[in-house]
Protein backbone atom coordinates (compact mmCIF):
# COMPACT_ATOMS: atom_id res chain seq x y z
CA UNK A 1 0.00 0.00 0.00
CA UNK A 2 2.47 2.16 0.80
CA UNK A 3 4.49 1.98 -2.61
CA UNK A 4 1.04 2.46 -4.10
CA UNK A 5 -0.08 5.77 -1.98
CA UNK A 6 4.03 7.24 -2.66
CA UNK A 7 4.77 6.21 -6.09
CA UNK A 8 5.81 9.17 -6.58
CA UNK A 9 9.03 9.96 -3.90
CA UNK A 10 10.08 6.45 -5.30
CA UNK A 11 13.72 6.67 -7.47
CA UNK A 12 12.69 5.55 -11.01
CA UNK A 13 14.10 1.77 -12.18
CA UNK A 14 17.44 2.69 -14.67
CA UNK A 15 15.65 1.17 -17.69
CA UNK A 16 18.50 1.39 -21.02
CA UNK A 17 17.51 1.78 -24.34
CA UNK A 18 18.64 -0.22 -27.36
CA UNK A 19 17.35 1.29 -30.29
CA UNK A 20 17.16 -0.81 -33.91
CA UNK A 21 19.15 0.82 -36.63
CA UNK A 22 17.23 -0.78 -39.10
CA UNK A 23 14.12 0.95 -38.30
CA UNK A 24 13.23 4.54 -38.02
CA UNK A 25 13.29 5.70 -34.82
CA UNK A 26 10.03 7.11 -33.11
CA UNK A 27 8.90 7.48 -29.81
CA UNK A 28 5.46 6.50 -30.63
CA UNK A 29 3.32 3.07 -29.93
CA UNK A 30 3.07 1.83 -33.51
CA UNK A 31 1.17 -1.13 -32.53
CA UNK A 32 0.89 -3.33 -29.50
CA UNK A 33 3.64 -3.55 -27.19
CA UNK A 34 5.39 -7.12 -26.08
CA UNK A 35 7.43 -8.46 -23.17
CA UNK A 36 10.45 -10.49 -24.07
CA UNK A 37 9.91 -14.60 -23.15
CA UNK A 38 11.94 -14.10 -20.17
CA UNK A 39 9.72 -11.17 -19.09
CA UNK A 40 13.15 -8.71 -18.68
CA UNK A 41 12.43 -6.57 -21.95
CA UNK A 42 9.44 -4.07 -23.43
CA UNK A 43 9.54 -4.20 -26.98
CA UNK A 44 8.28 -0.58 -27.46
CA UNK A 45 7.66 -0.48 -31.17
CA UNK A 46 9.48 -1.78 -33.31
CA UNK A 47 12.38 0.70 -33.16
CA UNK A 48 13.08 0.68 -29.06
CA UNK A 49 13.43 -2.14 -26.39
CA UNK A 50 13.91 -1.37 -23.04
CA UNK A 51 15.64 -3.19 -20.85
CA UNK A 52 16.28 -4.73 -18.04
CA UNK A 53 13.14 -4.81 -16.11
CA UNK A 54 13.40 -6.62 -12.71
CA UNK A 55 11.27 -9.51 -12.06
CA UNK A 56 9.94 -8.02 -8.84
CA UNK A 57 7.99 -5.73 -11.20
CA UNK A 58 5.44 -8.90 -12.03
CA UNK A 59 5.05 -8.73 -7.73
CA UNK A 60 3.28 -6.18 -7.89
CA UNK A 61 -0.90 -6.56 -7.76
CA UNK A 62 -3.26 -3.57 -7.81
CA UNK A 63 -6.70 -4.89 -6.15
CA UNK A 64 -6.67 -8.40 -7.42
CA UNK A 65 -4.95 -7.97 -10.21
Amino acid sequence: MDFHIHYESIEPWPLEETINKDTPYTRAITGKMKLSKDRRALHFNEAITLHPIPPETFDYKLGRR
